[in-house]
């Protein structure tokens, strides 16, 4: 995600804003920290037997 975001030229607090989130919460998930929604998610997904992978967008 980190990438992504510098890649776009954003700081945290910018993307945040953009996102609605919280700033806090975007460092945590840029920094790897697995909050109790993510693991949720990926919890399901896995029992789909989905994988979800990252690409940039063209739109």
């Amino acid at each position: 995600m980190r990438h992504y975001r510098t890649e776009a030229g954003l700081t945290q607090a910018q993307l945040a804003e953009k996102a609605g989130i919280q700033r806090s919460y975007l460092s945590e998930l840029e920094s790897g920290k697995e909050t109790e929604q993510v693991k949720r998610l990926f919890g399901v997904l896995r029992q789909l037997g989905v994988r979800m992978t990252l690409d940039k967008a063209d739109w």
